[in-house]
């Protein structure tokens, strides 16, 4: 019997049971002491030919020993049956039943500030907020656990519509700054749904980071995928990850004040996806400045972000056209609004106005041209592939604001106005 008992006599026996092709998640290996220097280890009866011992305990009752936490297996005096003692528990985080009790509301109103921005009003999510900062509720920065020497000179960019001009507009200019990077892109496009891209976001062992734009997945699946990749958001916050997302505030606060000079009294919100984060925060935003400036605002619910979506949203509103103006959630929504309109023979802008969200470059050739809330894709993709590359600075990086701004054209005017 071997009395040799270090971690290179422990490491053997446990390269045996990886060679036999099994992989296990046991959570996080520990050192291991023994009192007893003639008490050998083996594991599920892969054993070092030199340590054979009948009485060592099976390999299920070794890791599931290792799951519950941090432990040390000390051998009785004489006697070769290992005993498993627990040491030290590992230190507890706080959760969401924890932030809600802090801030004073349900665990439902805490969820859907992190992940619905839209349904949570500014100033219950910012009471949550300072809850979570004051109990640390995710307030770590999440670094991966184990960053690779090697440089592939490669990213991923994961976009939820790539036939959407926007991200069009984000490609280029993401392409143009890993160009100044010496680095090549990677683009997956997720077509608005979590399993597209959480299947994209698999094997991406020759990628150096990846930057998320307006992810789909929840912020647990992200946070868990970020504890082995690099990853930077983009339209989109998840605590402890950095991120480049727009300030809607400077755009609506424009657009809405123009409409009240224009003698517009009320608008109506064309509405985006329900798992963007990027709707929830429009919609919150556009809320915020309507009430500020006592203009009435109502939604009109919209499946998908498209042209198609615009023009079945017209439909739905003719059947109770109570507002002069329309704010739709992106240029696709407003153009397709305007198309079924027009072939209704119905004027825009003189019956009602319309503004979109986003500046594609397709606003200009519409006829009329299409107001629209501007995000500068320029400024986002140079401030994202930065904070990737930037290792050292890296946990100093939170979340960055863009401002957005409100051009105007030819798709707004004064309510019944012959344009």
């Amino acid at each position: 019997m071997n009395p040799d008992c270090s971690d290179s006599a422990v490491a053997k026996p446990i390269a045996q049971f990886a060679d036999a092709h099994i992989l296990l998640t046991v959570g996080r290996l520990s050192s291991f002491q023994t009192t007893d220097a003639h008490a050998p280890l083996a594991i599920g009866g892969l054993r070092d030919s030199q340590t054979a011992d009948t009485h060592a305990p099976p390999i299920p009752y070794i890791l599931q020993s290792f799951t519950r936490g941090t432990y040390n297996i000390h051998g009785k005096e004489n006697s070769h049956t290992p005993v498993v003692q627990e040491m030290s528990r590992h230190r507890t985080y706080p959760g969401i039943v924890d932030v809600a009790r802090e801030a004073g509301v349900s665990p439902s109103t805490v969820s859907r500030a992190f992940s619905r921005p839209g349904r949570v009003s500014e100033a219950t999510a910012q009471q949550i907020f300072d809850a979570a900062n004051r109990l640390g509720y995710r307030s770590g920065t999440i670094a991966p656990l184990t960053v690779g020497k090697t440089k592939h000179r490669l990213i991923l960019l994961a976009v939820s519509d790539i036939s959407n001009p926007a991200f069009a507009q984000l490609i280029r200019n993401t392409q143009r700054e890993c160009m100044r990077q010496n680095s090549g892109l990677l683009i997956a496009d997720t077509e608005e749904t979590k399993m597209n891209e959480r299947d994209s976001l698999h094997d991406l062992n020759n990628v150096d980071g990846v930057l998320l734009a307006s992810s789909r997945l929840s912020d647990t699946m992200i946070r868990k995928f970020a504890r082995h990749h690099k990853v930077v958001m983009i339209n989109r916050m998840v605590r402890g990850l950095p991120s480049v997302i727009p300030d809607y505030r400077p755009g609506f606060e424009s657009a809405v004040a123009r409409l009240i000079t224009l003698g517009h009294t009320g608008v109506t919100y064309l509405t985006g996806p329900k798992a963007s984060w990027a709707e929830g925060m429009r919609w919150r935003t556009l809320s915020d400045v309507c009430k500020e400036k006592n203009m009435s605002l109502k939604r009109l619910p919209c499946k998908e972000p498209t042209f198609e979506a615009g023009r079945k949203a017209f439909s739905q509103f003719m059947q109770q056209p109570d507002s002069t103006s329309i704010i739709a959630y992106n240029d696709l929504q407003a153009m397709g609004f305007i198309a079924a309109a027009q072939q209704q023979q119905i004027d825009v802008p003189q019956r009602f106005s319309i503004i979109g969200i986003d500046d594609i470059a397709d606003c200009t050739l519409l006829s009329p041209t299409l107001s629209s809330i501007r995000i500068d894709r320029r400024k986002e993709s140079k401030a994202a592939v930065a904070m990737l590359f930037d290792n050292d600075n890296a946990d100093a990086h939170t979340s960055l604001k863009v401002p957005t701004q409100f051009i105007e054209r030819n798709s707004v005017s004064i309510p019944g106005s012959d344009h």
